[in-house]
């Protein structure tokens, strides 16, 4: 019994871990656009696809270019 709750809970940890990490890491790099929702990386201020602002430019931190 006990075997199985181990194997059950490594199957899990394999399984979710990633998908947490991942998660975590496109949340950290890139920006959702609200209209399409389409990912794009956070150093554009238009999107990719649909050519929506993402952030306004008063909101971008000083030293970047469009």
């Amino acid at each position: 019994m006990t075997d199985t709750l181990l194997t059950i809970a490594v199957v899990v940890a394999v399984l979710v871990l990633p998908l947490i990490i991942t998660n975590l890491f496109v949340r950290k790099m890139y920006y959702r656009c609200s209209a399409c929702r389409s990912l794009n990386a956070k150093r554009r201020s238009n999107c990719r696809v649909c050519g929506d602002a993402l952030i306004d430019a008063a909101s971008r931190p000083t030293g970047m270019t469009p």
